[in-house]
């Protein structure tokens, strides 16, 4: 009786020890196959892997290229995505919206049996000097949400990535200024006066 107790006891031991591994694996599997999608421009196997709540951005092509161009630029993105995983894993939950100002670029969750990342999503706030101007952001024309300053115009949310914001004036006049969007504040102030 005593032989099949320990025999039991180590076996729901070596079970839980499989269990744990197996999860630990899946998810540096899943941060790995991330990483190789965006590295090979898969749209297909993003869309797959990433989850955006907010319905006015979608994950086709279009949406995806800033991010493409951004790691692009900038290979070391990868290493900063090591990061925030590796600190994710040690605390459990680094980012409550609304609590803190500081997203991860990627929050890993587990849905429906299976890893999905969420981007953080960022937002523009942009000064101009003319009320009047419009803004173009990698030639798409925006929909501006007014701010209490009249000088200012948010604009978002954007996926992570390089974008191009572009000020037309009611002369036709033209300024466009770099924005790089992968980490820090969900909230970016742009100042196009300058």
């Amino acid at each position: 009786l005593v032989a099949i107790v320990v025999l039991w006891g180590a076996s729901t031991l070596l079970w839980s020890g499989y269990g744990a591994l197996k999860t630990a694996a899946s998810r540096e599997m899943a941060i790995m196959r991330l990483k190789d999608a965006i590295e090979d421009r898969d749209v297909a196997a993003l869309q797959a892997m990433l989850r955006v709540t907010e319905e006015s951005v979608p994950i086709n092509e279009k949406t995806l290229a800033p991010l493409f161009a951004y790691v692009e630029r900038h290979p070391e993105a990868y290493e900063q995505l090591d990061r925030e995983f590796a600190r994710q894993r040690k605390s459990g939950h680094v980012y409550i919206k609304g609590l803190t100002s500081y997203p991860p670029v990627f929050t890993i969750h587990v849905f429906e049996d299976r890893y999905v990342f969420e981007p953080a999503l960022y937002f523009l706030h942009v000064r101009v000097d003319d009320p009047e101007a419009l803004l173009v952001v990698n030639g798409v024309k925006t929909e501006e949400e007014a701010t209490k300053d009249p000088f200012v115009k948010k604009i978002g949310p954007y996926l992570p990535g390089a974008y191009a914001v572009t000020v037309v004036h009611s002369n036709g006049k033209k300024k466009t200024v770099r924005v790089e969007l992968f980490g820090g504040a969900r909230v970016h102030e742009v100042d196009i006066t300058k």
